[in-house]
């Protein structure tokens, strides 16, 4: 993605922009870190706020890989029944 994408935006492969342009006072006031999204602190919020933090990695080395994310812990109460194999 970050080669098909304006030059200006990434720098040595990782996403980049500057903080007081119009773009980056956006993501400041209205984007906050995945894991402020987890208001409730139940164990089961956090074990799937865990995976989609994961699943999410911009860098693709170094997400998650389908196999390694369905043995999360996030999917041991989903009985063998309800899972799709």
């Amino acid at each position: 993605m970050g080669r098909q994408c304006k030059k200006k935006y990434f720098k040595n492969g990782r996403l980049r922009w500057k903080k007081k342009s119009q773009s980056g006072c956006y993501v400041k006031q209205s984007c906050m870190p995945l894991k402020l999204y987890n208001i409730s602190g139940q164990e089961d919020d956090s074990l799937f706020f865990d995976l989609l933090k994961r699943l999410l990695k911009y860098d693709p080395s170094e997400r998650i890989a389908l196999n390694d994310a369905l043995q999360q812990p996030f999917f041991d109460k989903i009985s063998l029944r309800q899972r799709l194999v």
